[in-house]
C-alpha cells in the first residue's frame, strides 16, 4: 500500500569507540556507529567540528563529539543520541631528582632529574629542584615542585633524591697490591 513509500524512519542508536583515552602527543580520534542498523544498511557519518564540538583532540581535556549526518535517510537523529561526551586524560609521568654528591667545601653541582613517562620529544615545564641547606658531610634530601597547571597534558608524581656532602677529598678506597717478586723455583 501506500504506507510503504512513507516508511518510517528508525531512531538511529549509536555506539561510540574507546572514549576514555590517555594524552599521547598525537591527535586521538572517537567515531560512532549505528547499533541498530538493518543488515546491508551502510552509513557514511558526518561530525561536527567547531569551538563546541569535534571527535578529534590531541591535550588532555574533556571534549564533546556531535554526529550532524548518518548518510542514510532510512534513519532519524535525535539531538540527545548525536552528542557524546569523551575524554582525553593527562599521562602520567614520574620526576625524579637525580642523586648528587660534592665533597665538603666544594663546588655545588646543577640539581637534574630524570623523567619516567613522558611523550618522546616533550619536556615538562615549571618543574624546580631544591636541596635541604646544609654544608656538613651528611646527605641531604632533595625536592621537585611543580607549578600549578604548567602540564595539562600530564599527571606528575614528584620522587625525592639524595644529595651527599662528602668528608674529604682523598679517594675514599685505596688498595695497594703488594708485587711479589718472581721466583724461579729450579727443579732439580
Amino acid at each position: 500500500g501506500l504506507g510503504d513509500v512513507y516508511k518510517r524512519q528508525l531512531p538511529a542508536q549509536l555506539d561510540w569507540s574507546s572514549s576514555d583515552l590517555t594524552y599521547n602527543g598525537k591527535d586521538q580520534t572517537v567515531t560512532a556507529r549505528v547499533r541498530n542498523a538493518l543488515p546491508g544498511d551502510t552509513f557514511t557519518l558526518t561530525y561536527e567540528t567547531n569551538e563546541t564540538y569535534t571527535n578529534t583532540g590531541k591535550n588532555a581535556r574533556k571534549y564533546t563529539a556531535k554526529v550532524t549526518a548518518l548518510g542514510n535517510a532510512n534513519y532519524s537523529l535525535s539531538q540527545e543520541e548525536s552528542i557524546h561526551p569523551w575524554v582525553i586524560n593527562p599521562k602520567a609521568v614520574t620526576v625524579k631528582p637525580d642523586d648528587l654528591h660534592k665533597h665538603i667545601g666544594g663546588e655545588e653541582p646543577q640539581l637534574t632529574y630524570t623523567t619516567d613517562g613522558i611523550v618522546e620529544g616533550e619536556t615538562l615545564s615549571g618543574i624546580t629542584l631544591q636541596r635541604v641547606s646544609g654544608e656538613d658531610a651528611r646527605k641531604y634530601e632533595i625536592t621537585a615542585t611543580e607549578t600549578a597547571g604548567a602540564n595539562p597534558n600530564y599527571t606528575v608524581t614528584r620522587e625525592k633524591g639524595t644529595f651527599t656532602i662528602e668528608d674529604h677529598n682523598w679517594p675514599k678506597a685505596v688498595s695497594y697490591t703488594h708485587l711479589r717478586a718472581h721466583e724461579t723455583v729450579l727443579d732439580l
